[in-house]
């Protein structure tokens, strides 16, 4: 069976590919933490504490880009 083009980048928003190097990271961060669930952070409190500073930088990153409409 044909598929589309990927490996050539033809096709947009249906495959994320990085290059070998980020695929071989990727399945190596999979492969160390496949064994837990961050998603209690009873179990692990630095989850939280990470989650707390992504939302953060997010937030702040949509505050910068109002400001830039609004100055610009």
């Amino acid at each position: 069976m044909e598929h589309a083009s990927w490996e050539e980048g033809k096709v947009s928003g249906a495959v994320y590919h990085g290059g070998d190097d980020l695929l071989n990271l990727q399945n190596e961060a999979s492969r160390i933490f496949s064994i837990s669930n961050p998603m209690h952070p009873d179990v692990f409190p630095g989850v939280r504490k990470m989650e707390a500073e992504i939302v953060a930088m997010v937030r702040t990153i949509g505050l910068l880009r109002r400001l830039y409409r609004i100055w610009y």
